[in-house]
């Protein structure tokens, strides 16, 4: 027998494993003392494209924990497939406390994303004892939902072959995200990142922006560039009360406001008239987060604030002027 623990490839409607029949298959893995059991369930008549799901293995959780796979292959990752694999899930007994949490927050992160990234992909979903997997079409991104140390986390990974290049850092990999940095938006910053003659080889470059954790992973990658931007909003000539209430509840849905930055905010907004000046960069900080708010050009300003939260939450604030950088025509 051959000691692996890994994926293998589709064959006639079925993901083929050690020691695999025509309706279940077992794998074992050197070193432990468990099997896993892999189900198939078809969410749709006709069968699939054979698909390449490498890099995986690496994100699953130890074989020994999981009890099996549940496999669903689907034209597209929309609410109707969701629902009928909950309902299939939840008539099983499978639908543990963290598995349902993690399918929901895998359904509210793709109704956001075009049906470009809901198709052609693969959707990897943990739970307490269960692997759900789901397929759609010859996957070209591949996507895990696991708990991290907030809560779930929606990961996403691209497998580009031998080099990277800026054409791998493709815009619509990046649909229905707002960069944090609106002067150098994560695409350009990615982009940048592998610039050179013919691209880098063995190299994994992974995003970290807000809600966004995209990677890009060459075969055998042995370096690691992280993409993490500043938070730097572009205000316009001069800060708006609309503008610091729109950016406020920007970062309350996507779970960024600290109890910290939110005084910050609300002192912004109490006393904003004294921060409309043209040309002016606001500093908001709290708990280890910075917000930039700038106005004008992001490299040069007549002036800076700096609002942050002391003990208790405590607002204080600085207005810093360089005659250096003093206007006098």
């Amino acid at each position: 027998m051959e000691q692996r623990n890994k994926f293998g490839e589709h064959h006639k409607n079925a993901i083929i494993f050690i020691g695999s029949s025509h309706h279940e298959h077992l794998t074992w893995t050197a070193g432990t003392d468990s099997l896993v059991r892999v189900h198939t369930t078809r969410l749709q008549v006709s069968p699939p494209p054979p698909t390449r799901d490498q890099g995986w293995t690496s994100n699953l959780p130890h074989p020994a924990i999981m009890s099996e796979i549940k496999v669903f292959n689907t034209p597209c990752l929309d609410l109707e497939c969701f629902l009928s694999a909950k309902a299939k899930l939840r008539q099983e007994g499978l639908l543990d406390v963290v598995l349902k949490a993690n399918l929901e927050h895998a359904i509210q992160a793709l109704e956001t994303m075009p049906a470009a990234k809901r198709s052609n992909v693969s959707l990897l979903v943990e739970g307490e004892r269960q692997l759900v997997k789901f397929t759609s079409g010859s996957p070209v991104i591949h996507y895990t939902v696991k708990q991290g140390a907030g809560g779930p986390e929606f990961q996403q990974k691209i497998n580009v072959g031998a080099r990277l290049t800026p054409a791998s850092v493709a815009p619509t990999h990046f649909a229905g995200h707002r960069c944090q940095d609106e002067f150098e938006p994560c695409l350009e910053q990615a982009q940048k990142a592998v610039r050179g003659d013919g691209g880098v080889a063995n190299t994994e470059l992974r995003v970290v922006c807000n809600e966004l954790l995209l990677t890009y992973a060459t075969t055998q990658p042995s370096t690691t560039i992280t993409i993490r931007p500043r938070c730097r909003i572009n205000l316009g000539r001069a800060l708006s009360l609309q503008k610091a209430l729109e950016v406020k509840n920007w970062m309350e849905q996507r779970g960024m406001m600290g109890r910290g930055l939110l005084a910050c905010f609300q002192h912004l907004l109490v006393s904003y008239s004294q921060y409309q000046v043209e040309n002016a960069k606001l500093v908001l900080q709290s708990e280890g987060q910075i917000i930039e708010l700038i106005s004008g050009r992001p490299d040069y300003h007549n002036v800076q604030f700096y609002i942050f939260a002391a003990a208790n939450n405590e607002i204080q604030s600085q207005r810093v002027q360089d005659i250096d950088l003093w206007d006098y025509d």
